[in-house]
């Protein structure tokens, strides 16, 4: 059913490699610091978008919407529980091995 999809999929996080770079919840969207990877630059700061308002990802409301930010951080801390984060010295507690050529 649509509720039991939506359930499934409350958040969606975001890895470079072992650390967590940004999470996705509804309409929200939090980036987090992050050092540099791929293409992108390091990035010391957190930043909160409203994608249905900003698709963009042009104007961060952290400071407006401090409530939905704490709530995105709790659900991420969760995630990095199982996944870990480099960036914040959390160890994988669910991770498997990669596989090996024969």
């Amino acid at each position: 059913t649509r509720q039991s999809f939506e359930q499934a999929h409350e958040a969606y996080y975001f890895y470079q490699k072992e650390q967590l770079i940004a999470m996705r919840s509804g309409k929200w969207k939090v980036r987090f610091p992050h050092s540099k990877y791929a293409f992108q630059p390091a990035d010391p700061t957190t930043a909160l978008y409203d994608l249905e308002a900003d698709p963009g990802e042009s104007v961060s409301l952290e400071v407006l919407y401090p409530d939905i930010l704490l709530s995105l951080d709790m659900m991420a801390d969760n995630m990095r529980a199982q996944l870990g984060d480099v960036q914040r010295g959390i160890p994988c507690t669910e991770c498997r091995p990669h596989a090996t050529a024969p």
